[in-house]
């Protein structure tokens, strides 16, 4: 099975369409920020992210939905000054309110759902030139995933994409991990490898 791994270019370029439209911009920046699966990511309250006062602090402390047993309770997320400029902006126009960062159109009281998050993002993706079958279901991901893999690659440790995902076995991780490309520059070494 083939697994999308975007680089750090496609990520500014996949922020950079995405701008425009506030929600989703947001919603990608926090994707990236916090390496949540899609239902924890749709499933953020405002009250999480936001102070009663209206400020943004940095670091943020997230219950976990109880979708998937995969993820702790609570996590702790330190917020990058984009994501916070991000949440401030989409708080500024809004007009409803919802108690959820992501508010569903069309059930008053939900949030949105997974399904519509997935094409929100896949709207991106090809607007970037991805093929759907690349992507299919599976874009928030395909964004977990190349993060955690862009983490592993500039901190040279597994441990640290692991602490990211929120993974409590290493295994888990390493199929997060682009293989192909460590594999070929193991090869690299090998064969540069002056023994004689």
């Amino acid at each position: 099975m083939y697994k999308l791994f975007l680089t750090e270019d496609q990520l500014r370029q996949l922020i950079s369409l995405a701008r425009p439209h506030m929600y989703d911009h947001l919603m990608i920046l926090l994707g990236i920020n916090t390496l949540f699966r899609v239902s924890d990511l749709i499933s953020l309250r405002r009250d999480e992210l936001i102070k009663y006062n209206g400020t943004i602090p940095v670091a943020v402390v997230v219950h976990m939905t109880k979708l998937t047993q995969k993820t702790k309770a609570v996590a702790s997320i330190e917020l990058r000054e984009d994501t916070r400029t991000a949440i401030a902006m989409v708080e500024a126009f809004r007009r409803d309110t919802s108690p959820w960062m992501f508010p569903s159109k069309y059930q008053r009281g939900h949030h949105i759902n997974m399904h519509t998050a997935e094409r929100r993002l896949q709207k991106y993706f090809r607007l970037m030139g991805i093929e759907n079958h690349l992507i299919y279901g599976n874009a928030f991901h395909a964004l977990r995933r190349s993060t955690a893999n862009i983490l592993r690659d500039k901190s040279g440790s597994i441990e640290t994409a692991m602490a990211a995902l929120n993974h409590k076995r290493l295994s888990s991780t390493i199929s997060y991990i682009d293989v192909a490309k460590h594999n070929n520059l193991a090869s690299d070494i090998v064969r540069s490898l002056n023994l004689s």
